[in-house]
């Protein structure tokens, strides 16, 4: 046998084995330096050592050339040069200059104002506005002149749909005006548009799985085909007011941060199509003139130039009204979406305004007209069927026969209302793709459980105890905290908070409006609604969006006990006032009134919100 010193020679002197590195296998593995046997989607190397398998994703290296140890690194892709990787800061004035001389462009000739370029109206529709970043500069002789914020206001493009944050546009804040919006592609010319938004049933659209960047797809493609006829109708201002729905107000309306939020992606593409509908006093027209009040509405709540806004708002609002007006007596199918969608948008002017003026008029007047066209056959339409939930919704909210508690009506006039109403909302009449548990927050069993408190509320004589023994262990039976499952994620527990908050309130409406129970015995539901209150206002601090006010009017008005519960209640309504959102302040209001009038109470009186807001001659919109 060759002693061990040859065969250590030997064994060197042997070729090594080449082995071939891959790039192939999942990161787990080549971390570990070890043959990955690729299966998808974990491969069987990491499940058997039960390791977390990281998957066959590219991993992009975006650093310099030169590393933190000196090391040159491999840069796989270069999105910027060196010097072009630093952002140039434009001063808020230089944008609205150089979209000014957008605007006073008539769009015969290419444009281009610094970071703006602008295709002539004669090329293709997909032509588009594409932002860059850049100095900005004046492509002929001469500059324009610095314009003040509340003169002119800028130009829109496109990119208002990729707007992946919701936050408010600051009035003073130059940066801002950029700021919360992302530049898209065009869609492909290949994908074919979707040139009306009625056509879309409940199959093929499935909300629940859609992510973001599908339904800011879909609503690219449905939005394109009207940009060009908007934005050669529309006036600077009005583009304004649109562009401040979009990356704001529209986000408000829901009270959680979702990207199929019906608001945008419902109201938007229905709005843009009047320019192109070819009668100018349309239900679309309605509806753009009612998202037109709607901003400049709420831009009077938080500005510093409110008569001015007022004036605006108030224009918009009478012309939305007179089209909705002429279109309501026409039979005209295609126009039943935006006509909808209209009356949502004339009520919830309210809401921004905190009045009480006309909103009933809208929600009766709208109630009729879908009696008239049997909305109940909406059920296989999404776009139709969502907007029906949501007048529903709101509906159910504010019973039309809100009276002071005790009150008779004649039994022929309750019989008929409620009649009507359980036509619209009962059981059977949302057949299929309930929305309002992810869009409100209101779980189908409470929505429920909400009509038929409206609907024993509206009786002449008390209802049976064996109806509210009924009704009470159907709503208990309910309890979003029993039946959903332990949320991890922000987003879902905001939507369970708000499932939770619903539940609490309504069994403290039940209570309070048919059974009569007097507010000392439902502290504990009171704390318990309170705390998933709290709860939302900490997770939605950051977001663009506020809670829905009718659990906090409920939840609030029968608080007793500490000042300094009352005082925690009373901060929760303060979000609505740094948001616009006019019926916050008179909801708080009222709040006030009830607590006073129980405190100066020595006859034992039970004081319902109902009858404090006769006496105050107010009615707003809880929505």
């Amino acid at each position: 046998m060759p002693p061990v010193e040859q065969r250590r020679e030997s064994s060197r002197n042997k070729a090594r084995v080449k082995r071939a590195k891959t790039y192939s296998g999942c990161w787990t593995c080549r971390s570990r330096k070890v043959k990955c046997g690729e299966e998808k989607p974990t491969c069987r190397r990491c499940n058997l050592a039960s390791l977390v398998c990281q998957g066959y994703h590219v991993e992009l290296v975006w650093s310099p050339a030169d590393g933190e140890d000196g090391r040159n690194l491999v840069t796989r892709r270069t999105m910027l040069d060196g010097h072009e990787s630093f952002r140039p800061i434009l001063s808020y004035r230089s944008l609205q200059s150089a979209l000014t001389n957008i605007d006073a462009s008539k769009g015969e000739t290419d444009l281009q104002v610094g970071p703006f370029s602008v295709f002539s109206l004669s090329q293709p529709t997909r032509a588009r506005a594409i932002v860059c970043e850049g100095p900005v500069q004046r492509t002929g002789n001469g500059s324009a002149k610095d314009i003040d914020e509340n003169e002119v206001l800028s130009s829109p493009d496109p990119s208002w749909i990729d707007t992946s944050s919701q936050s408010s546009i600051n009035e003073g804040d130059e940066n801002s005006l950029l700021g919360n919006a992302t530049v898209g592609n065009a869609p492909d010319e290949n994908t074919p548009h979707e040139n009306t938004p009625h056509d879309d049933s409940i199959d093929d659209v499935v909300t629940d799985g859609m992510s973001g960047t599908t339904a800011m797809a879909r609503l690219k493609q449905r939005i394109t085909p009207h940009l060009v006829p908007y934005l050669s109708s529309s006036s600077p201002e009005e583009r304004q007011l649109l562009h401040y729905w979009i990356t704001n107000l529209s986000g408000m309306m829901i009270p959680t941060p979702r990207q199929d939020n019906p608001f945008q992606t419902i109201f938007i593409p229905l709005a843009l199509s009047a320019a192109d509908a070819g009668d100018p006093a349309s239900g679309n027209a309605a509806l753009l003139h009612a998202i037109y009040a709607l901003s400049a509405f709420n831009r009077a709540q938080v500005s510093a130039t409110k008569d001015h806004f007022l004036s605006v708002g108030t224009k918009h609002h009478l012309k939305s009204l007179e089209y909705l007006r002429r279109n309501l007596v026409r039979t005209d199918e295609s126009q039943k979406e935006a006509l909808l969608a209209a009356i949502i948008a004339m009520s919830s002017i309210e809401v921004i305004r905190g009045t009480s003026s006309s909103w009933r008029v809208h929600l009766t007047g709208g109630r009729t007209w879908l009696e008239a066209i049997h909305a109940q056959d909406w059920a296989d339409n999404h776009n139709a069927n969502t907007l029906r939930q949501i007048f529903l919704c709101v509906e159910a909210l504010n019973p039309g026969n809100r009276r002071r508690v005790g009150d008779v009506t004649s039994s022929d006039d309750t019989f008929s209302e409620s009649g009507a109403i359980e036509t619209m909302t009962g059981p059977g009449s949302i057949r299929s793709g309930y929305i309002l548990d992810k869009i409100f927050g209101i779980t189908e069993p409470i929505f429920h459980a909400l009509l038929r408190i409206n609907q024993l509320s509206r009786r002449v004589c008390p209802a049976l105890t064996e109806e509210l023994d009924e009704l009470e262990r159907h709503i208990r039976l309910s309890d979003p905290d029993a039946l959903v499952a332990n949320a991890h994620d922000e987003y879902d527990q905001l939507t369970q908070n708000h499932a939770c908050a619903f539940y609490n309130a309504c069994l403290i409406h039940f209570h309070r409006t048919l059974k009569r129970t007097a507010p000392a015995r439902l502290q504990r539901l009171v704390q318990r609604s309170l705390y998933h209150l709290g709860e939302i206002a900490k997770l939605e601090t950051d977001m663009n969006v506020c809670g829905l006010l009718w659990p906090l009017f409920i939840t609030a008005c029968e608080v007793e006990g500490s000042s300094n519960l009352r005082q925690a209640c009373i901060r929760l309504f303060e979000k609505g006032k740094l948001f616009g959102i006019g019926n916050m302040c008179s909801a708080a209001a009222i709040v006030l009134e009830v607590w006073r009038h129980r405190d100066d109470d020595t006859l034992g009186a039970d004081v319902h919100w109902q009858d404090v807001m006769d006496d105050l001659g107010v009615d707003i919109l809880l929505t």
